[in-house]
């Protein structure tokens, strides 16, 4: 109990701090998602959901200088993280896949009422992926990386000044053909596959 009530006043002494800044510059954020393949193969072979983590940063150089609609523009770089088990093909062996994507962006917030902001943005994405299968009869792993991109929208509330609350939608683009893959052929997923998708999820973060 008394860990937990210095934890509490821990927690209430760092956002007491962030909250005394203004400068607006930075965002910094943790998500966590849903990610919705929208090739049917995958949501075929992976059915039990691919829960998507991420943390992004993003910073505006105009928060200082200007005070106008280019306050708005942020720059942003974030980090995914992605996994889901399943069977192969035939239905017969477990599998899973992990997928890792960097991704570098602009976006731009919006002011409405109640204190909020709403945003649309755009970015490039590079992808790492790993298949596996993990029959110890034939135990195989195979990994791929390429470029893609992403679209996304959202709101973001502040319920304590310099701390919010982001709604997301992000629409991830990219296909993979035997030349991403380091084996061309593989017996998890095809070597030819689009791994595009929709994350529907929520953030929590501080803007300082």
């Amino acid at each position: 109990m008394e860990s937990m009530r210095k934890k509490i006043y821990f927690l209430l002494l760092f956002f007491s701090i962030f909250s005394s800044l203004s400068a607006d510059e930075y965002l910094a954020e943790v998500k966590v998602g849903y990610f919705r393949p929208s090739n049917n193969l995958f949501r075929d072979l992976f059915p039990d959901g691919w829960p998507n983590y991420q943390i992004e940063l993003s910073y505006s150089p105009f928060a200082r200088t200007c005070k106008d609609w280019w306050r708005g523009f942020f720059g942003w770089a974030s980090v995914n993280y992605l996994h889901a088990a399943g069977n192969t093909i035939a239905r017969i062996d477990d599998c899973s896949i992990c997928i890792i994507p960097a991704a570098i962006g602009l976006k731009y917030l919006y002011p409405i009422p109640c204190d909020a902001q709403i945003y649309a943005g755009m970015g490039l994405k590079y992808f790492w992926l790993r298949v596996d299968n993990k029959d110890p009869e034939i135990h195989f792993k195979d990994r791929a990386r390429g470029l893609g991109g992403v679209f996304s929208i959202g709101a973001l509330f502040h319920p304590i000044r310099n701390v919010f609350v982001d709604l997301f939608v992000d629409y991830s683009l990219k296909h993979f053909d035997k030349r991403h893959f380091s084996q061309k052929e593989n017996n998890v997923i095809p070597s030819d596959v689009n791994i595009s998708g929709l994350t529907l999820g929520i953030g929590a973060g501080l803007w300082f």
